[in-house]
C-alpha cells in the first residue's frame, strides 16, 4: 500500500492546524477522505517522489519531468518496457 499521499496530507494539516485554508472549517482525517481525493493526493506526492529523482539522476538537465506533457518515464531507475 502506497502510504506517501497519506504522510503529504499528514504534512498538510500539521502545515495549516488542521484547518482548511479554504473554509476554516477542520481538516477530515485521512482515513475519512473520499477516495477520489485520497487518489488525488497519491498522485501528487508520487510525482513530486518522481521529480526528484529525475532531478538527482541529472540535475544539470533537469527543469521539469512534466507527466501531464507526455514524459513516459524513461529513467535508469524506472522499469523500462
Amino acid at each position: 500500500m502506497n502510504e506517501s499521499g497519506k504522510a503529504a496530507y499528514q504534512y498538510y494539516c500539521e502545515a495549516s492546524n488542521g484547518k482548511s485554508l479554504i473554509s476554516g472549517d477542520t481538516l477530515p482525517t485521512w482515513e475519512n477522505l473520499k477516495p477520489s481525493i485520497r487518489v488525488a493526493w497519491n498522485y501528487t506526492a508520487n510525482s513530486i517522489t518522481h521529480d526528484a529523482f529525475c532531478w538527482a539522476e541529472k540535475p544539470n538537465e533537469y527543469l521539469a519531468c512534466d507527466r501531464a506533457l507526455g514524459h513516459k518515464g524513461k529513467h535508469s531507475w524506472e522499469n523500462s518496457e
